[in-house]
């Protein structure tokens, strides 16, 4: 429209400009280009709330592997010929049989203690007959550990082996010498079946009082000087 002069009408083309700001004041922020996040993808604002959704995932992994590591420290299992010494906080409280038990997560402790066969060997265990001959033995010596006496076993030697070197193998040096000693050389190889028969309980006895049971002992070769080998072949000729 233009006055009767021909020039348009500002007044009404202002009008206008007005009226299109206000239509457009009802829309979001986000489509107008106005308020905080303008200028701003809606890619770059949903990225904020990753964050604090990671770090609960962690948080979630976290419990569920310390669940998981109670659980298993919860339980274990007594193999059949075995003992288990079951320790809180370093101190004896109870014996586990064979099976799945339960016990303490991060304060109960289990060691298990074979009870079954065991052959140890002694090589040269080195010996005098009754008229003073040298001569070394090897002794093979099977046992097993008392079922009832697993505690012992531990507090005192801490292993089966422990209980080995510290008991077993002192009173097999000492007490087959012993009944060797009461042989005579010629004696001992011709009497194989009762110096070994003797050894064998005096040992056991020495061991009564243990937490070790004496299963059998076998004096398995008895090897004398050369020199005296050759007398008794001299002798034999």
């Amino acid at each position: 429209m233009s006055d009767d002069n021909g020039k348009p009408r500002g007044g009404q083309r202002r009008k206008r400009s007005v009226n299109g700001d206000n239509e457009k004041s009802w829309l979001p922020a986000s489509l107008t280009g106005s308020g905080s996040n303008a200028g701003q993808t809606p890619s770059q604002t949903s990225k904020r709330g990753f964050p604090m959704l990671n770090f609960a995932r962690i948080l979630i992994g976290i419990a569920v592997i310390i669940g998981l590591m109670v659980v298993g420290g919860s339980f274990y299992t007594i193999d059949q010929g075995e003992r288990g010494v079951i320790l809180r906080t370093g101190k004896v409280v109870s014996i586990a049989q064979p099976g799945l038990g339960f016990k303490i997560p991060f304060i109960d402790q289990v060691v298990k203690i074979s009870t079954q066969t065991q052959t140890y060997t002694w090589d040269k265990v080195n010996s005098y007959s009754a008229d003073q001959q040298p001569a070394d033995l090897k002794i093979s010596v099977t046992f097993r550990a008392d079922p009832e006496k697993v505690a012992e076993i531990y507090s005192k030697f801490g292993s089966v082996k422990g209980a080995v070197l510290r008991i077993v193998s002192p009173i097999v040096n000492r007490d087959v010498k012993i009944v060797f000693g009461g042989f005579s050389a010629v004696r001992a190889i011709q009497e194989r079946g009762k110096l070994n028969s003797e050894s064998r309980e005096a040992v056991r006895l020495a061991l009564d009082s243990e937490p070790i049971i004496l299963a059998s002992l076998q004096i398995e070769s008895i090897d004398f000087s050369r020199e005296y080998i050759r007398s008794v072949e001299q002798r034999m000729q």
